[in-house]
C-alpha cells in the first residue's frame, strides 16, 4: 500500500496518541495534526493547579515542537476546521484552506456545558477547558476576591480548591441534590463536603437553582431557598461535544459522533475518538459519551491503529480514577 495522508482534528490526548500510534506503525505515512489552539499538547488535568500556582507553565507541556519534527508529525495550530466533506475527502478551515486526507480522525474534544437557568446568557461566565481559559481566569481574579462556583463535576471541585488556595472566598453550589452523586460514593462525598467546609467554602447542597443575574459589580445566584453572590461566576457542570460545524457533513451524530467498536463513523476512512465520540457499550446495550483522559488515550490508540489497517476494537471499561482533593482520596467512578 502506498503512503497515506492522515489528518487529525484535535491535539488533546486522543489526537496526540493517534498521531504517535500511526507513526509507530507506518514510517512513511504523512500525519497532519490540526488544532484551534496556539499551543502544542499540554495537560488539561493540571490546569487547576496551574491556576493555584502549584504547577509552573513549563510543567504543563506533554510534547515539544522538536519532538513532533523528529517524528515527522506536522502541526497546524490556530486552525479552526469549519466543515468536513467526506465525498471529497477534505476538511475546510475558517481561513478558506482545503486540506485533503486519506484517513480522518475527529478528536476535537468537548466544550463546557452551561446550565439551563434564567439569566445565564446575560452574565459573564468563567469556564475551564484550555490554557487560555486558565490565563483568563488568572487575569480577572487579580481584581476581586469572591468566587461563585456552580458545579457538578470534578473540575468544579478542583477549581474550587484552586480558588481557596489563592485565598479567595468561595461559594460552591452543587447543580443537583447531592455532592457529585454520579461520581462519588456517599461516604467519600460526605468526607469531601466536610473538608471543603473546613477550608472555608460556603457549601450549598440540595437547593434548586432558579436564576442568575448581574447585580451591579456582583453576580447573584438565586436558589429556592436563598441568594448567594460573588464577584465572578464559574460554571463546571460537565462537557458536551460541539457538533454544529459537522451538521452538513452527513456524518451520523446524536449526543456525539456515532462510532462503532473500531471507532469508525458511517463514512469509510473517517474515525472519531475522545470526548466527541459516542460509542456503543455492549454491556449496557447503549451508546455513550466517555469523557476523561484515560478513555481518550485508549481511543486514540485504537483509532490510530485502525487508520493504518489494523482491526482493533475499543473496549468500554470503568476503571476508577484516583485524585486527592481537599485532602480526600477520591476514587471516582462513572455510572
Amino acid at each position: 500500500m502506498s503512503a497515506l495522508k492522515h489528518v487529525i482534528i484535535g491535539n488533546g490526548p486522543a489526537g496526540m496518541t493517534a498521531a504517535e500510534t500511526i507513526r509507530s506503525l507506518k514510517h512513511d505515512d504523512r500525519i497532519v495534526l490540526i488544532s484551534e489552539e496556539p499551543h502544542l499538547p499540554y495537560s488539561r488535568t493540571l490546569l487547576p493547579d496551574f491556576i493555584a500556582g502549584r504547577v509552573a507553565l513549563d510543567k504543563l507541556w506533554l510534547r515539544s515542537d522538536s519532538h513532533y519534527k523528529e517524528v515527522r508529525i506536522e502541526t497546524q495550530l490556530e486552525t479552526r476546521v469549519v466543515s468536513v466533506v467526506p465525498e471529497q475527502q477534505k476538511v475546510c478551515t475558517e481561513k478558506g484552506e482545503d486540506i485533503y486526507f486519506d484517513r480522518l480522525l475527529i478528536a476535537c474534544g468537548g466544550e463546557p456545558k452551561l446550565p439551563e437557568i434564567a439569566g445565564i446568557e446575560r452574565v459573564p461566565i468563567l469556564t475551564l477547558k484550555t490554557l487560555n481559559d486558565a490565563r483568563h481566569i488568572l487575569s480577572v481574579l487579580q481584581k476581586r476576591s469572591r468566587m461563585l462556583v456552580l458545579a457538578r463535576d470534578l473540575v468544579g471541585i478542583e477549581i474550587t480548591r484552586a480558588f481557596c488556595q489563592m485565598g479567595l472566598k468561595v461559594t460552591y453550589v452543587e447543580w443537583g441534590d447531592e455532592l457529585l452523586p454520579h461520581i462519588l460514593d456517599p461516604a467519600t462525598a460526605e468526607e469531601l463536603a466536610e473538608r471543603m467546609k473546613q477550608a472555608g467554602v460556603n457549601l450549598v447542597l440540595g437547593e434548586t437553582v432558579r436564576e442568575v443575574e448581574s447585580d451591579g459589580d456582583a453576580i447573584l445566584l438565586r436558589t429556592d431557598a436563598r441568594a448567594v453572590s460573588g464577584d465572578f461566576f464559574s460554571v463546571a457542570i460537565g462537557k458536551m461535544p460541539r457538533l454544529d460545524w459537522l451538521r452538513s457533513s452527513g456524518i451520523m451524530m446524536d449526543s456525539g459522533i456515532i462510532a462503532d467498536e473500531r471507532l469508525r463513523t458511517n463514512f469509510p476512512g473517517i474515525y472519531a475518538a475522545g470526548d466527541t465520540a459516542e460509542i456503543y457499550d455492549p454491556k449496557t446495550q447503549k451508546r455513550k459519551l466517555l469523557f476523561g483522559w484515560k478513555n481518550a488515550v485508549e481511543q486514540g490508540r485504537v483509532a490510530g491503529a485502525n487508520m493504518v489497517g489494523e482491526m482493533k476494537e475499543f473496549e468500554v471499561t470503568y476503571a476508577p480514577g484516583l485524585k486527592q482533593i481537599f485532602g480526600v482520596d477520591v476514587r471516582h467512578r462513572w455510572k
